[in-house]
């Protein structure tokens, strides 16, 4: 009626009949929780890298205040890590809808607020300080071996090189950890990953190409770098594959010791046991109830 017109264009939002509110609230509701959750965290997590590789480094300059990257590179850090993120907060799907709407009891995600909590994030700030040392110490140690670092030319590496190789190293890393905490895997988040690294070499490339009146200490840098065996064994596959073993080790560890509620419903999902499951709620095989796993 009149009112009710009234009412709705005087509110913030309104719906126009109540069996809109389900999906709203189960799907798009949860879903969106869950995604911006993990977005936040993720991005906490590499901004605590990067400080704390900062950290190391200085500690080993003896705190002198010299700088570890070029500038311009530096800079780009989540720029060149930005494209992953937005792929999970717009297109991630951990569960299907009709899970969801199997199992109402997974709405409670939000409610409990199971993602995003002090102790979810005390953990992975542990993590990143850990995974933060074995980016650093890893590349350092094999570059501080002489036979690692000279080219056939008679020329050796610099602390640019080494700074360089530390940061190829962890963008390759923190774009690894992005890439197992996707869900949901299209051609939309591999055109994202490949436009990443495509961006991080190009630029480095470009920044070290550019007139020396632009930046004399990288001038030909790059150059230096990429022709390293070194490089690409440390940066791209030894410290992104150790980063992202201690991931999955965590995960790993979480799944078998201390699942919730969300862990339980994606292991429905994805192994095809929503249709199995009782309408009661209950987990297949007539065990325990989706509610039971509520802290």
């Amino acid at each position: 009626g009149k009112e009710g017109r009234q009412a709705v264009n005087n509110s913030d939002f309104a719906i126009a009949q109540f069996r809109f509110l389900k999906p709203l609230l189960f799907s798009h509701g949860r879903r969106n929780y869950r995604r911006m959750s993990k977005v936040i965290v993720y991005s906490f997590f590499k901004n605590i890298v990067l400080t704390f590789v900062l950290f190391y480094f200085q500690a080993d300059a003896g705190w002198s205040g010299t700088s570890f990257y070029n500038s311009w590179v530096y800079s780009g850090y989540n720029f060149f890590l930005g494209l992953l993120p937005f792929t999970m907060g717009f297109f991630d799907v951990d569960i299907r809808d009709a899970t969801v709407d199997k199992f109402p009891r997974l709405y409670a995600a939000g409610l409990r607020r199971m993602d995003l909590n002090v102790v979810n994030t005390v953990y992975a700030t542990a993590e990143a300080i850990a995974a933060s040392l074995l980016i650093y110490y890893v590349v350092r140690e094999n570059l501080a071996r002489p036979r690692f670092v000279w080219h056939p030319h008679g020329k050796t590496a610099d602390v640019w090189v080494f700074g360089t190789t530390v940061f190829v190293a962890m963008v390759a890393s923190m774009a690894g950890r992005a890439i197992l905490l996707v869900e949901s895997w299209n051609g939309v988040v591999a055109v994202c990953v490949l436009g990443q690294a495509a961006m991080l070499v190009s630029f480095v490339l470009f920044m070290s190409q550019t007139s020396v009146d632009v930046d004399y200490d990288y001038f030909g840098v790059a150059y230096h770098t990429f022709g390293l065996g070194s490089f690409w064994l440390v940066a791209v596959a030894l410290v992104p594959a150790t980063v992202c073993t201690l991931q999955l080790l965590i995960h790993a560890l979480h799944l078998e010791f201390f699942p919730n509620l969300n862990d339980v419903g994606k292991e429905i999902d994805h192994f095809g046991l929503a249709g199995a499951a009782p309408k009661d709620g209950t987990t297949p095989g007539g065990g325990q109830h989706l509610g039971d796993l509520l802290p």
